[in-house]
C-alpha cells in the first residue's frame, strides 16, 4: 500500500490495487478513531447518513461485515499510519 496523487485527488492504494478516495480515507480514519456517524458527520461537513454509505462501501472493499472487523483490518494491514499521511497531505494542498 502506499499514497498516490492521481488527478489532484489523493488516494490510498490498497495492496490489491483497490484505491480509497480521499473522502473514504477520510471517513476510515475516522471510524478507526472511534467517532461516531454523526461525529464524522459534522467534522467533515456531510450528513451522518452520507458516512454511513462511505462506511457500508468501505466494508465492501475490505471485505467486513462489521465495522469492528473494519478497524481490526486497517491495524492488522497497517494502514493507519497511511491514512494520517493522507490527511497531512490533504491539509497541505
Amino acid at each position: 500500500m502506499d499514497v498516490e496523487n492521481i488527478s489532484d485527488c489523493l488516494r490510498l492504494k490498497l495492496n490489491d490495487g483497490c484505491c480509497l478516495s480521499r473522502r473514504q480515507s477520510q471517513v476510515l480514519r475516522e471510524i478507526v478513531d472511534g467517532k461516531t456517524a454523526r461525529e464524522i458527520g459534522t467534522i467533515l461537513g456531510i450528513s451522518s447518513k452520507t458516512v454511513e454509505t462511505y462506511t457500508d462501501q468501505l466494508k465492501v472493499v475490505f471485505g467486513c461485515s462489521k465495522k469492528l472487523h473494519l478497524i481490526h483490518t486497517v491495524h492488522s494491514q497497517n494502514l493507519y499510519e497511511s491514512l494520517l499521511e493522507i490527511d497531512m497531505e490533504a491539509k497541505i494542498v
